[in-house]
């Protein structure tokens, strides 16, 4: 019996032993949070920007923010301004990066940036990459290769004119209303889609309010996502869906108030419950 109690006593300080482990362990995660990049370029305009290796052997780069803080995501960094020229490729320790994605709050709240120019070798932006930046007076492109536009990616930037969307392919898009990847964007007035653009992706353009001209969609068009345009109520004249449609999703041109017409193509098969609900103004199909 003796020796049993002396296994049990054994076992259980063991076991306290594992706990105090854990504890210490989870302390330091605190105490030294991940490195939220593993190296910084100093850019022409005397600028940094930062950057985590995300492929190591395809020599691949994200744009990341310099610190983790959830408080303060340039904490003890200047932040970006004036114009931002995101290069395609940047130099370390002699070796050349190709930059891949724009990571997850790469630059929210760096509210003095008035342009940003995005290289045609990014096919990511990651959530909350622009939130806030309240600055942006110039038209933003997305390029070609782009598949992936993260929650509220843009949301806040008030100053915002003009998207010109030229992802061919895009599956993801924000996701929700709530986190609208144009969301609070009152002086977007206009959007413009690449002629190779075969999907507008669920909840692309939703919310955008201040979308007064109508969007021309390419004859390249094949699905129109679900809540793609919902909630676009300045949005105004005729809409005409290509003939290479064949999808019209779910609440897609929900509460476009000031739409008067509406032209559909000779392929749409699918048209999606309410997708066309509360557009108040139409007049003609």
């Amino acid at each position: 019996m003796k020796g049993t109690n002396a296994f049990v006593g054994d076992k259980g300080e063991n076991m306290k032993n594992r706990r105090v482990a854990i504890v210490l362990a989870l302390m330091a995660l605190v105490a030294f949070p991940v490195k939220a990049q593993d190296f910084a370029v100093r850019l022409n305009s005397g600028d940094s920007l930062f950057f985590e290796i995300t492929d190591a052997q395809r020599l691949q780069v994200t744009v990341v923010p310099p610190s983790d803080d959830g408080t303060d995501y340039y904490k003890g960094h200047q932040k970006i301004s004036g114009v931002l020229v995101i290069p395609a490729t940047v130099s370390h320790e002699g070796q050349s990066y190709t930059v891949t994605a724009i990571g997850e709050r790469a630059f929210s709240g760096c509210t003095e940036i008035r342009m940003v120019s995005i290289p045609p070798t990014v096919t990511a932006i990651g959530s909350y990459a622009f939130y806030g930046c309240v600055g942006i007076g110039d038209p933003v492109v997305i390029g070609e290769d782009v598949t992936r536009v993260g929650l509220s990616a843009f949301y806040g930037c008030a100053q915002l004119p003009a998207v010109v969307f030229k992802a061919r392919r895009c599956m993801f898009m924000g996701g929700s209303l709530a986190t609208a990847v144009f969301g609070n964007c009152g002086g977007l007035r206009k959007v413009t889609i690449g002629e190779e653009v075969t999907r507008i992706p669920d909840y692309a353009f939703c919310g955008a309010d201040g979308l007064s001209n109508t969007v021309v969609l390419p004859e390249s068009l094949e699905y129109i996502g679900e809540y793609a345009f919902s909630f676009c109520s300045k949005m105004r004249g005729e809409v005409v869906i290509p003939d290479g449609v064949t999808t019209i999703g779910e609440c897609a041109y929900n509460q476009c108030h000031a739409i008067t017409s509406l032209t559909l193509g000779a392929a749409v098969d699918t048209i999606g419950s309410r997708a066309f609900y509360k557009c108040i103004g139409l007049r003609t199909v």
